[in-house]
């Protein structure tokens, strides 16, 4: 686990990189500068499943708006928390045996013990793909637009 961990720990710039100059991003509303994030407080970012891609991402656009990063750890007193985290995803078949840990339980009885302290838990759902309305394909690449004259009455 720790050579992956190295080995993902070298490879996160290239690939970080690679996200940045091949994906065109859209930013869905709220705009960044409309959450009102306090850099002074403790950020924890939420994915709604672990995918390396959608952190990378989320590490690029944080960069861009001057947000609080989502890579490394945040550091409460007593307690060191990933800046990003994913949902728990269901077991499948094969690892039904394994347990696993909701990724907010050290955070909330964190919260419980000490009810002035302030987290601040951003939500993030990155959608890949083409931009919605637009229609792709070799059929309409080949045609274009329809025939002149047809003003869209042709079959």
């Amino acid at each position: 686990m720790a050579l992956a961990d190295s080995l993902l720990t070298l490879l996160r710039a290239p690939l970080k990189g690679i996200i940045k100059a091949w994906v065109d991003t859209r930013l869905i509303e709220p705009d960044p500068t409309d959450l009102g994030l306090d850099p002074s407080r403790p950020t924890l970012y939420v994915l709604p499943h672990p995918a390396l891609s959608d952190d990378l991402l989320l590490e690029v656009l944080c960069q861009r708006h001057g947000l609080p990063s989502p890579k490394g750890k945040v550091h409460l007193p007593g307690l060191e928390l990933a800046a990003s985290m994913a949902l728990p995803v269901r077991p499948r078949l094969w690892r039904r045996g394994r347990a696993f840990e909701a990724p907010f339980r050290q955070a909330l009885e964190y919260l419980a013990a000490h009810a002035d302290a302030e987290i601040q838990l951003v939500p993030v759902s990155v959608f890949w793909g083409r931009a919605p309305g637009k229609r792709f394909g070799f059929w309409r690449l080949t045609v274009g637009s329809s025939p002149a004259g047809c003003a869209g009455r042709c079959r």
